[in-house]
């Protein structure tokens, strides 16, 4: 009885800790963070109706140690050339690599370039910074932690929640940035913010962290929030009426019996300025498709 209290009370420590034990991790904490950037090495193509191609967890490397795994990267190399011309630009939700390799990395962004002709941007994702992997992941992809952009009148943040939270220096530019901007906002990040019951154990952990972001998202115009990590189906949840987090599924495939079987997952967002709405739709191929299927999964204010 006396060995069982003190395991109870050690995991009641653990699971009161403001930092992750995961280790993945380290120790780069985003607490030591630069102010945010503007990240302007993509052309913006004036204004007006734009597409964005979104994807997320690429895995780049899965494959080689995951039997039930599948790839459909040609495919959706096809699938955008013969699209491309609808497609402004392409934006990554993290987890390009599996291991935080040079090599995942360099694939991935040869495969993001091939699906952008160059114009993309992406965040990073747990699996993103194992080791010395955010370094490896800001020289490759020519970006940094977390930045924002702005077009057609948008502001797109890129946020960079790969170790379950922003910390208290992003954070802190976060609030002040989204109070002193006026447009509409969509924020692209990698773990859910404030997900479905289902998806808790794989969002943000800190409730006070989620309520201070749901707040400001709420308060500050931010219309869609963009987030993946959790591979078993779409989410989408309410902050209020005009703000909505949207949980993707992956952009790698996934068979059998394990608990995140996935079709290889991407998605396009059609920005309708004229009537300031997003329309959202899903594209997924399985592993013995050719041909992907799609389905709308909503459209919303912008």
């Amino acid at each position: 009885m006396k060995n069982l209290f003190l395991t109870i009370l050690v995991l009641m420590l653990f699971c009161g800790c403001s930092l992750s034990l995961h280790p993945e991790y380290n120790g780069s904490f985003v607490n030591d963070y630069s102010q945010m950037a503007n990240a302007e090495t993509i052309p913006d193509d004036g204004v007006g109706n734009f597409s964005t191609m979104v994807v997320a967890d690429l895995h780049f490397g899965r494959k080689d140690r995951d039997s039930d795994v599948f790839y459909k990267f040609p495919e959706i190399q096809k699938w955008y050339r013969k699209n491309k011309v609808d497609i402004s630009y392409t934006f990554c939700l993290g987890d390009s690599s599996d291991d935080s390799l040079k090599s995942e990395f360099v694939e991935a962004k040869d495969f993001l370039d091939s699906i952008s002709d160059g114009r993309f941007l992406s965040v990073l994702g747990n699996h993103d910074i194992r080791e010395s992997g955010r370094n490896i992941a800001q020289s490759v992809f020519g970006t940094p932690d977390y930045f924002r952009i702005e077009r057609h009148g948008i502001s797109f943040y890129f946020v960079d929640n790969s170790m379950r939270t922003l910390g208290h220096s992003q954070l802190n530019e976060l609030i002040s940035s989204m109070k002193a901007d006026k447009n509409p906002k969509v924020v692209l990040t990698h773990y859910p913010i404030y997900p479905e019951i289902e998806v808790v154990y794989g969002s943000m952990y800190d409730m006070d962290e989620v309520a201070t972001l749901t707040s400001l998202f709420s308060s500050c115009n931010v219309r869609l929030v963009l987030s993946a990590h959790y591979h078993r189906k779409n989410v989408i949840s309410q902050y209020s009426d005009d703000c909505t987090e949207l949980v993707l599924r992956p952009c790698h495939g996934r068979t059998g019996n394990h608990i995140d079987t996935t079709p290889a997952s991407w998605y396009i967002l059609e920005f309708d300025m004229d009537n300031e709405e997003c329309k959202v739709i899903w594209f997924f191929l399985e592993e013995d498709m050719d041909s992907p299927k799609s389905k709308v999964l909503g459209v919303f204010p912008i």
